[in-house]
Parts: structure tokens; C-alpha cells; sequence
């Protein structure tokens, strides 16, 4: 747990440092880049509410989760070609 904790707080102070030796085109293109992420993100969120959402209810888990499959699955093979994961 402390090597952990250890492990994180230096990976985020190599990070900040690494930005200090950045120009402003490359930060600002990494602030683009975020915000495509974040919007991304939200999507799924929305998508993910709306296949799990009250209407839903007393609905087969199974079905559930068999609509919810392709959805997550996509998503996580699109983080993986990105790098994310």
C-alpha cells in the first residue's frame, strides 16, 4: 500500500516536470486531445445510462448485459489501440 502510494505521488511529480520542457503547441494540442476524451466519455456515460436506465426495470440481467457487451467491449478495444490501458 505505501509502495503504492509511493509509486503514484512520483509518477505525478515526473509528470509535472515533463510539462515543464513542453512547448505551448504541444500542451495545448494534449488539452485537445482531453477534451475529445472527455467528450467521448460523456457519450458512453449517456449510451450506458440509456441501456440501464429505468426502463429497464425487471428486465433479465442477462439481456442487460448482453446489450451492454458490444458497447463496453468497443470502448475498451478503442482504449487499448490508444494507449489508455
Amino acid at each position: 500500500m505505501t509502495l503504492r502510494l509511493l509509486y503514484l505521488i512520483l509518477i505525478r511529480v515526473f509528470g509535472w516536470l515533463a510539462l515543464l520542457g513542453r512547448s505551448q503547441a504541444s500542451k495545448d494540442a494534449e488539452i485537445m486531445v482531453l477534451r475529445h476524451e472527455q467528450r467521448s466519455m460523456k457519450r458512453l456515460r449517456e449510451k450506458v445510462h440509456a441501456r440501464t436506465g429505468r426502463n429497464r426495470v425487471g428486465q433479465d440481467i442477462r439481456v442487460v448485459i448482453a446489450d451492454l457487451n458490444p458497447l463496453l467491449r468497443g470502448w475498451g478495444n478503442y482504449c487499448v489501440s490508444r494507449g489508455h490501458a
